[in-house]
C-alpha cells in the first residue's frame, strides 16, 4: 500500500508529508516490478501480502513466506494481474517475469526488502503506534456494541444491515457468506482513501481499511497551551496533550526526542492524578486521556485581563 501510494501521489491527501520526504522519482526506480504489479484499476497479485498471522512474524519473515511461492503460482498470479489491466507497458515489463518467475520472484522480494527499508523502517513507530490504536479501539467498540455498530466509522463506503456488510457495491458483484470462515478487520496507514476486500484463499475475508486517525499520522504532536504547561509543567502538558489517541512510551519518547524513562515517570504522575488511563495490548501499555483531562484540556480559557485588586479587608484584629 505505501508502494501504491508513492505511484499515485495525487489521491495521497494524508500522505503528503509522508510523501515530502521521500525523492518520489528516485524510489519509483527502485520499484520497476512491484510498480507494474500495482495497475490503477485491476487485480494485485496474492503473492506480495502473504495472509496475516496470529502471532507475530518479522519482516524478514514475511519476506521469506514469499520466497517460498512456487515459481508456477507466482507465473499464474502475474498473467492474472496482466490480464486485468493488459496495457501496452505492464505487457513489456510482465510478460518476461511469467516466462522467468524464478526471476521474477527473487526482484519482488528485492524490491519488498527495499520498500520496506527506505519507505516504511524510518517512519515504522507512529505507523504501528496508529494501527495498534485503531485495533484497540475497534475491539473496545464491538465488545461493547457489536460488530454492526462498530463498522459504522470504518470506511464510507462500509455499511451494515440485516446483518450483512455491504462494501461499495458499484465496485465488484460479489456475495461471501463468512460462516464458518470468520472476517478479518485489518487497518492500514495507507489504503486511503480506499477500503479492500480480500476473500480469495488462503486469506480469510478480510476488509483493509484506513486506520482511525490517519490524518494526524504525519502532523506535528500538538502544543499544549501555556496554561495548561502552568498548572503540569511543561513536559506533563505535553504528554497529556498527544494523548488524545492511544500512545505507548516508546512512542511517545520518540515523537518527543524524550528519553523512556523520563516519559514513563510522567505518565506514572499523570495515571496517578486520574488524568490518563492504561490498557496493555499484547507486550504494550497504551496510555490514553481520561474524560476528567478532556474536559481540563477543552475548558474555554479564562479572560486575560488582569485580576482587579480587591480592597483590603479589616480583620478586627
Amino acid at each position: 500500500m505505501a508502494v501504491r501510494a508513492l505511484m499515485y501521489p495525487r489521491k495521497q491527501v494524508h500522505q503528503r508529508a509522508w510523501l515530502d520526504t521521500i525523492n518520489q522519482n528516485a524510489a519509483r526506480a527502485q520499484l520497476p516490478v512491484l510498480e507494474a504489479l500495482n495497475p490503477s484499476a485491476g487485480w494485485i497479485p496474492d503473492f506480495l501480502a502473504p495472509p496475516p498471522s496470529p502471532t507475530d512474524r518479522s519482516v524478514d519473515d514475511e519476506l521469506a513466506k514469499i520466497a517460498s511461492y512456487s515459481p508456477a503460482l507466482v507465473a499464474a498470479d502475474v498473467q492474472r494481474s496482466l490480464d486485468s489491466a493488459p496495457t501496452r507497458r505492464r505487457r513489456a515489463l510482465l510478460e518476461p517475469l511469467i516466462a522467468d518467475p524464478e526471476t521474477a520472484l527473487a526482484q519482488t522480494v528485492a524490491e519488498l526488502q527495499w520498500a520496506w527499508t527506505t519507505l516504511i523502517a524510518p517512519f515504522w513507530a507512529p505507523v504501528r503506534e496508529l494501527i495498534t490504536a485503531d485495533i484497540g479501539y475497534r475491539s473496545r467498540e464491538i465488545t461493547r456494541s457489536g460488530l454492526g455498530p462498530a463498522l459504522r466509522d470504518l470506511h464510507a463506503s462500509v455499511t451494515w444491515a440485516d446483518d450483512a456488510i455491504t462494501i461499495d457495491p458499484a465496485s465488484q458483484d460479489v456475495r461471501i457468506d463468512v460462516a464458518g470462515r470468520g472476517l478479518a478487520l485489518m487497518p492500514s496507514a495507507f489504503a486511503w482513501p480506499d477500503v479492500i476486500f480480500v476473500h480469495d484463499p488462503p486469506w480469510s475475508p478480510t476488509i483493509v481499511y484506513p486506520a482511525r486517525g490517519i490524518g494526524d499520522l504525519w502532523s506535528a504532536p500538538p502544543t499544549p497551551s501555556a496554561g495548561l504547561a502552568g498548572i503540569l509543567g511543561t513536559t506533563r502538558a505535553l504528554l497529556l496533550t498527544d494523548l488524545a489517541l492511544p500512545s505507548t512510551t516508546t512512542a511517545l519518547a520518540t515523537r518527543h526526542q524524550l528519553s523512556p524513562a523520563t516519559v514513563s515517570t510522567q505518565l506514572g504522575r499523570l495515571r496517578d492524578a486520574g488524568l490518563i488511563s492504561g490498557q496493555r495490548l499484547g507486550k504494550e501499555v497504551h496510555y490514553r486521556r481520561t474524560p476528567l483531562a478532556d474536559a481540563l484540556i477543552h475548558a474555554a480559557p479564562r479572560s486575560r485581563r488582569p485580576p482587579q485588586e480587591l480592597p483590603e479587608m479589616d480583620t478586627g484584629g
